[in-house]
Formats: C-alpha cells, sequence, structure tokens
C-alpha cells in the first residue's frame, strides 16, 4: 500500500521539481530590466518605484530604452521629494555625484503619486538608458536614486 502511493505521488513530486527548476533558472538568467513597477525606496510615506520601457520617439527606426520613476505620497500632507537620478554603466555613473544636471524637487500632493511613461509629461521622472539608433553607447547597469531628502 505504501508502495503504490509513493508510486502515485512521485510524478507529481518530480513534476513541481521540474516546473520549480524552470521557473527559477529563468528568473536568474534574466537580463532584461523589467517593465513592471519595482519599489527602489521607502521613507517617511514616501515609495519611489522603478521600471523600464522601450519608446519610439518620432521618425526614429527602433525605439529607445528608458528608465521611469513613480513617486507615492502616502502622507496627508504634500511633499517634496529631492533627489539625484543617476544611471550605473560599465563606462562610469552618469547623475550620480550630488547636484548633478539629474537633480530634481518634485512636489507631489497628499495621498497621491506621479509617475513617468512614453508620453513624457512628468519632468525628471524618466531618463534614457539607451538609443539603438545612434552606434557605440555605454553598457547600462543598474539605476541610482541618491541623495534623497523629503521636505
Amino acid at each position: 500500500m505504501k508502495r503504490m502511493k509513493f508510486k502515485m505521488i512521485l510524478p507529481l513530486l518530480t513534476l513541481c521539481s521540474v516546473l520549480f527548476s524552470t521557473i527559477a533558472f529563468s528568473q536568474a538568467s534574466s537580463d532584461k530590466p523589467s517593465n513592471k513597477w519595482e519599489v527602489i525606496y521607502q521613507q517617511d510615506g514616501i515609495v519611489i518605484s522603478t521600471r523600464m520601457d522601450n519608446c519610439r520617439i518620432g521618425k526614429a527606426k527602433f525605439p529607445s530604452q528608458y528608465v521611469f520613476l513613480k513617486i507615492e505620497n502616502n502622507n496627508e500632507e504634500s511633499k517634496t521629494v529631492n533627489y539625484d537620478f543617476g544611471l550605473q554603466y560599465y563606462e562610469g555613473c552618469s547623475g550620480c555625484q550630488e547636484e548633478s544636471e539629474f537633480h530634481y524637487a518634485i512636489s507631489i500632493t497628499g495621498n497621491s503619486f506621479l509617475e513617468a511613461d512614453c508620453n513624457f509629461e512628468n519632468y525628471g521622472l524618466s531618463r534614457i538608458v539607451s538609443n539603438p539608433n545612434l552606434d557605440g553607447g555605454w553598457k547600462y547597469e543598474s539605476l541610482k536614486i541618491t541623495n534623497v531628502q523629503i521636505d
């Protein structure tokens, strides 16, 4: 009786093991940035999330890759979020130094959020990562939000 139950359970365990291994491998080997919002910073009721997407601008042959931010204010009162929006490349960091040209101060009302997308309506919440329409370019590694101050 015990042997028969084991024979029935063994294929199920094997299937689960194969599925789990496939899922774990696909996550570990993924080198594509996520196009879903991922929280990267939380403090004092402010939540900053990021995602990447490709946007076709004008008549460009290929879409360019952009990184977008979403800033949520979970407080009752308005807040101003100051930050440096850096992009780390293999060749160096663009915007990682304090008060760089990519330093922003975003005001956001209480219990609301601002987010960027391919419409580029919210200044300071997006940066281009790569443009395949141009030769050369740096190799992107990561996003860096630094020097965050909440007022």
